[in-house]
């Protein structure tokens, strides 16, 4: 797998000027399917712009649990982790490690620079020592009851809201008891604009113009 797009989500250009970063979420090691899924929805929930994924398998499922979102979430794929981090790399991404650590910093600090993909562990062990290696820093949910640690799609949701919030991502619009989905216009390649929180990509030379957790 070389990298490439998986046909999957809208072609996106640079985050809008009043935006401070960009999100993405790197899974890399998160082997159950409805947590998967739930990474997936929450990612589009919070303004996540590609969802990249490592692994044959995990490309499958991610693949087929994606479909209902795959005009609103871009996914790339990669068979190894070290081509993964080279993709985020080259488009000036920082790594950060969602996980249980003492050296890790609360996410209500919200220690964030500019843009940043988030690495979630595997379910029962955490971030493994090559996913740490990638990692630029770590941050923690603090938790005060008997739980040793929350569910992967949960810590991924609650690290991605702050995320938004520091962002200053524009928050979609409300109706009735829900939020309103970007209407298909707002994706389509030519004659519209692009979602609120991304900006219109410039156009190269004959373009056209079209954007731990566990358990």
């Amino acid at each position: 797998m070389s990298g490439a797009p998986d046909d999957q989500g809208p072609e996106i250009g640079e985050q809008a000027p009043q935006a401070r970063g960009r999100a993405r979420l790197l899974l890399s090691n998160v082997v159950k399917d409805h947590n998967l899924a739930a990474l997936l929805r929450t990612a589009d929930a919070f303004g996540v712009d590609e969802v990249v994924v490592v692994g044959k398998r995990r490309i499958a499922r991610a693949g087929s649990l994606s479909v209902g979102m795959a005009k609103f979430l871009r996914r790339r794929s990669f068979l190894q982790l070290d081509e993964a981090v080279a993709h985020l790399r080259g488009d000036g991404f920082r790594i950060v490690g969602i996980e249980v650590d003492e050296a890790a910093v609360p996410v209500e600090e919200q220690p964030f620079h500019g843009d940043t993909a988030f690495v979630l562990g595997n379910e029962g062990d955490g971030l493994s020592p090559k996913q740490r290696a990638h990692c630029d820093g770590l941050v923690r949910i603090r938790q005060f009851g008997h739980t040793a640690s929350l569910n992967v799609h949960v810590a991924g949701a609650i690290v991605l809201h702050q995320f938004a919030l520091w962002a200053r991502m524009s928050e979609r619009p409300i109706r009735g008891a829900k939020y309103v989905p970007p209407s298909n216009h707002e994706f389509v390649p030519e004659g519209h604009e692009y979602p609120q929180r991304f900006a219109r990509p410039t156009p190269t030379d004959g373009e056209a113009d079209h954007s731990s957790s566990r358990s």
